[in-house]
């Protein structure tokens, strides 16, 4: 069911058992003699509580849906890194420099750097130096 559609129905429910059950509590002050029957009370509460109760659960079940969704949408941060890693690793055919890294990692050059240069020592990776100063980080594919 869509979320406008089950949000609609629940808000609906629960205004209308509000509403009864609002109905019921201004029945049961009345002095005895303006109360029709006490049958008026139980019927506006069998009437609704069971809607209000039925609309909470269903406000209360988009609520933790969403964030659920949210939780499962989250990436893990290291694994977002990673993933960056390689994926430039290959489109680069195993070339990287730090500015290139901390500009697609969105991190500092200072950690681009770090990351880098863990990864070169678990990888065996080769270094290379232009004369422009760009240094590379050559990784084995």
């Amino acid at each position: 069911m869509g979320k406008v559609i089950k949000g609609t129905i629940a808000g609906l429910l629960l205004t209308w058992g509000l509403f009864m059950i609002a109905v019921a509590a201004y029945t049961a002050r009345l002095p005895e003699g303006e109360r029709k029957k006490d049958g008026v009370v139980w019927a506006c509460l069998v009437l609704g509580v069971p809607p209000a109760i039925g609309g909470g659960w269903m406000f209360w079940g988009m609520v933790r849906g969403d964030k659920k969704r949210e939780e499962e949408n989250r990436i893990d941060p290291e694994l977002q890194l990673r993933e960056t890693f390689f994926r430039l690793v290959r489109e680069n055919h195993g070339r990287v420099t730090v500015l290139r890294f901390a500009m697609e990692a969105q991190l500092s050059a200072q950690e681009a750097k770090e990351y880098l240069d863990k990864q070169a020592r678990i990888l065996d990776a080769q270094f290379e130096s232009r004369d422009d100063g760009t240094m590379f980080y050559i990784f084995p594919l």
